[in-house]
């Protein structure tokens, strides 16, 4: 099996999608921030992607992404929303 999110980039826009799944209702669960808080912390990022990624949290827009491979955006978008489901 491929594994997905193999760049930085797509690392870090899998976060970004997580935030914008996590704020699409309106409210942050506090699942939602800890399954995010896992994820980065096994993503091994730059404290400073850290940061910049939190900042999301707060503001009021909406983070994009845009995944490298077809493989790696079907992955988050089958993937990733079924785990904050759970």
């Amino acid at each position: 099996m491929k594994q997905a999110f193999t760049t930085h980039m797509d690392k870090v826009n899998y976060l970004k999608g997580l935030i914008r799944l996590s704020k699409s209702d309106g409210q942050i669960d506090p699942s939602e921030k800890a399954y995010f808080d896992y994820a980065v912390g096994s993503m091994q990022l730059p404290e400073e992607d850290i940061q910049t990624l939190n900042i999301l949290w707060e503001n009021d827009e909406m983070p994009t992404m845009k995944f490298s491979t077809r493989y790696d955006a079907v992955f988050f978008s089958s993937g990733s929303s079924t785990d904050l489901c759970d």
